[in-house]
C-alpha cells in the first residue's frame, strides 16, 4: 500500500510540474511573420499556452512562406499584453486561436483585407485595453466574438469596407473608455451594441454611409466625454438614443443630410445633463437650430385598429388549430394503446 501512494504521489507531482500545464512562453515579447513560425511555435517558445508580453502576427509578405493559417497557436490560452494582427495578407481565418480566453492588452487586427470574420475565437472572453477592428477590407461580420462581454479601453471600428454586421458584440456590456465606429460604408445599423449601458469616453458614429438608424443604442444612458454624430449620409433618425441621460461635454449632431427626426434627444435636451454645447446643424427636419426644434419626445408607436384585427384575427385562427387538432391526436393515441 505505501508503494502504491509514492507512485501516485509522483504522478500527482508529475503533471502538476509537467511543463506543458500553464506554462509561460518564452521570450516574453513574440513576432511571427511566416507561417513556418506559426507551424514551430511550441518548438521554438514553449512547450507553452501563455505569451507574457506581446504578440504580433504580421506576414512579412515577401512571396515566400506566407501566413496561410495559424493553427500552430492552437493552445494558447491568454495574452498578457499586445495582440497585433496585422497586414496578413494570404489569411482568411482565425480558427487557430480556438483556445485563446484572454488578452490583457490591447488587440489590434488591422489590414488583413481576406480575413472575413472572426470564426474560431468564440472562447474570447476580455480584452484589457484597445478592441480596434480597422481597415479589413473584406470582413463582413464579427461573428466569432460570440463569448466577449467587456473591452478595457477603447472599441473602435473603422474603414471596414464590406463589413454588414456587428451582431456577435451583443454580450459586450462593459467598454472602458471611447466607443468609436467611423468610414463603414456598409453597415445598416448597430444592433449588437444593445448591451453597452455607459460609454465613460466619447461616443463617435462619423462617416457611416449606410447607417439609417441608431437603435442598436437603445440601452445608453450615459457619456463621460462627447457624443457626435457626424457624416451618416443615409441616417434618418436617432430614436435610439431616447435613453441617453447625460452627456459629460459637448453634443455634436451635424452634416447628417437626410436626419429628419431628432426625437430620440428630446431627453437629454429637456432634463439631461449637458456638460458642453449643443451643436446640431446641417441635417434637416428638427435636427438643427442646436437641438431649439426639438419639441417632443419620440412617439410610442401602437398598432392601428385594423392592425389590431388581424393581431387577433391570427391568435383566434393559431387557436382554432390548436383546438381541433389536439382532439385527433389524443384520439389516436387512446387507439392505438387500445390496440396495443
Amino acid at each position: 500500500m505505501k508503494k502504491l501512494h509514492s507512485f501516485l504521489l509522483f504522478g500527482l507531482i508529475t503533471i502538476t510540474f509537467n511543463p506543458i500545464f500553464a506554462q509561460n512562453c518564452s521570450p516574453n515579447d513574440i513576432t511571427l511573420s511566416t507561417q513556418n513560425q506559426i507551424d514551430n511555435f511550441h518548438a521554438t517558445y514553449g512547450p507553452c499556452d501563455n505569451v507574457v508580453g506581446n504578440l504580433i502576427i504580421q506576414d512579412d509578405d515577401n512571396g515566400v512562406d506566407n501566413i496561410v493559417n495559424l493553427n500552430g497557436l492552437s493552445n494558447l490560452t491568454a495574452i498578457g499584453g499586445n495582440f497585433e494582427f496585422l497586414e496578413n495578407q494570404n489569411l482568411n481565418d482565425v480558427s487557430g486561436l480556438s483556445n485563446l480566453q484572454t488578452i490583457t492588452g490591447n488587440f489590434f487586427v488591422n489590414d488583413n483585407p481576406n480575413l472575413g470574420d472572426f470564426i474560431g475565437l468564440s472562447n474570447l472572453t476580455s480584452i484589457g485595453g484597445d478592441l480596434n477592428i480597422d481597415d479589413n477590407s473584406n470582413m463582413t461580420s464579427l461573428n466569432g466574438l460570440t463569448n466577449l462581454t467587456s473591452i478595457g479601453n477603447d472599441l473602435i471600428i473603422n474603414d471596414n469596407a464590406n463589413l454588414i454586421d456587428i451582431m456577435v458584440l451583443s454580450g459586450v456590456t462593459s467598454i472602458g473608455n471611447n466607443l468609436i465606429v467611423e468610414d463603414n460604408p456598409s453597415l445598416p445599423n448597430l444592433n449588437g451594441l444593445n448591451g453597452v449601458m455607459s460609454v465613460p469616453g466619447r461616443l463617435a458614429i462619423e462617416e457611416n454611409s449606410n447607417l439609417t438608424n441608431l437603435d442598436g443604442l437603445t440601452n445608453l444612458n450615459s457619456i463621460g466625454n462627447n457624443l457626435i454624430i457626424e457624416d451618416n449620409s443615409m441616417l434618418q433618425n436617432i430614436n435610439g438614443l431616447a435613453n441617453l441621460s447625460s452627456i459629460g461635454n459637448n453634443l455634436v449632431v451635424q452634416d447628417n443630410s437626410l436626419l429628419a427626426e431628432c426625437c430620440g434627444l428630446f431627453g437629454i435636451l429637456n432634463g439631461g445633463i449637458i456638460g458642453g454645447v449643443s451643436n446640431m446643424s446641417g441635417n434637416t427636419g428638427n435636427c438643427n437650430n442646436n437641438g431649439a426644434d426639438v419639441n417632443e419626445p419620440c412617439e410610442i408607436v401602437v398598432p392601428t385598429v385594423g392592425e389590431w384585427g388581424l393581431i387577433v384575427l391570427a391568435l383566434s385562427l393559431m387557436i382554432a388549430g390548436i383546438l381541433y387538432i389536439l382532439p385527433q391526436k389524443i384520439r389516436i393515441v387512446n387507439q392505438q394503446k387500445f390496440e396495443v
